[in-house]
């Protein structure tokens, strides 16, 4: 091969890249890690957040009862949570999601107990709640449980009347009100997208953690208070006239909450944000006052029951009852409830 042939076969050499081509490829490189990294930073934070979600804290294991184990619910539009079917020691749910107060039925008059977890007896067993409560105190009357965790005032109103063709008309009815509707609206608003980028949104959920990132309370401010009691009250009247068109032996029951008053519930308390408390507790203390001077005729104010108790009444943060307090709830209640409300079979 001559030196000529030789020089034409070999490669020409590769040109020298400056650096700025150099730095772009590594940046490249950088960048493209960087996706891969926030790819599977989202995969894994988003699968532990619902994981998360979905797995009951220690404290909700070792506080509900056995039959608890076996709970499930699902969301209907319009109508809330509605609890599945469950036959389990101390839970007994039927295929309506009516909740059985684990008592035989009696001769005498039939009523139901509306409302959120509260008259649920969440986490309690069926004996626990308020509706067994009465039951066990008045003994000519019966009392089915049309509730449902987390259900707001018409969620309440229209599970009643979408139950109507299905239950027995009852003799009575009472409406235990949460007021989830002002707890709704005293919630901070969801700092984050639901599907921000976990390299994003990892370390945003820390700052706002230790207070670098201020979190705003709506009820903070006397204005958003004014404006979330304005809308509890609007729907409990309108929980009232619904429930009178409904059956004229109504009565609405506001609920004693954690929250606005002297409850001694300071574990109980411990775990929520202190200023989401502190807020909440101005705006129950709002709505107590317009509540008093209101009224309202057919409710029947227990918002103060607990008073000085919360730590015996209360089960959890949550506000759910414990035993005692279903019973001292239960008690205050046929006090303040006229003989000839229950009416009905005897």
């Amino acid at each position: 091969m001559t030196d000529a042939a030789h020089t034409d076969a070999e490669p020409a050499p590769r040109p020298k890249r400056g650096a700025l081509g150099r730095y772009g490829l590594r940046l490249a490189q950088a960048l493209i890690v960087l996706a891969l990294l926030d790819g599977l930073a989202d995969l894994s934070f988003y699968a532990a957040r619902t994981i998360w979600l979905a797995t009951p804290s220690p404290f909700e294991v070792k506080s509900r009862a056995a039959g608890w184990d076996d709970y499930r619910e699902r969301s209907v539009p319009g109508l809330g949570v509605i609890v599945e079917p469950v036959a389990g020691p101390g839970l007994h749910v039927d295929a309506l999601g009516v909740r059985s107060t684990g008592a035989p039925r009696r001769n005498g008059a039939r009523g139901v107990l509306l409302g959120s977890s509260q008259a649920f007896g969440y986490f309690e067993t069926d004996d626990a709640t308020v509706a067994a409560a009465i039951e066990r105190l008045r003994t000519d009357i019966n009392v089915i449980v049309i509730a449902g965790p987390g259900r707001n005032t018409v969620e309440s109103m229209l599970n009643w009347r979408h139950l109507a063709g299905s239950v027995e008309a009852p003799d009575f009815a009472i409406f235990l009100f949460s007021n989830i509707e002002l707890y709704e609206a005293c919630e901070p608003p969801r700092p984050l997208p639901e599907r921000e980028p976990a390299l994003v949104a990892i370390p945003r959920r820390m700052l706002r953690r230790v207070g670098v990132t201020p979190v705003e309370m709506p009820c903070a401010t006397p204005e958003g208070r004014t404006a979330a009691v304005e809308r509890s009250l609007y729907e409990l009247r309108a929980a009232l006239a619904f429930g009178r068109r409904q059956n004229p032996h109504f009565a609405v029951v506001v609920a004693p909450l954690l929250y606005g008053n002297e409850s001694n519930a300071t574990l109980l308390l411990s775990p929520l944000d202190a200023k989401l408390v502190d807020s909440l507790d101005l705006a129950v203390l709002e709505f107590r006052k317009r509540l008093r001077a209101e009224n309202m005729p057919g409710v029947i104010d227990l918002s103060s029951a607990f008073d000085g108790n919360g730590d015996i009444y209360f089960g959890d943060s949550s506000n759910h009852f414990s035993r005692a307090g279903a019973d001292q709830l239960a008690a205050r209640i046929l006090e303040r409830l006229p003989d000839n409300f229950f009416g009905g079979r005897h």
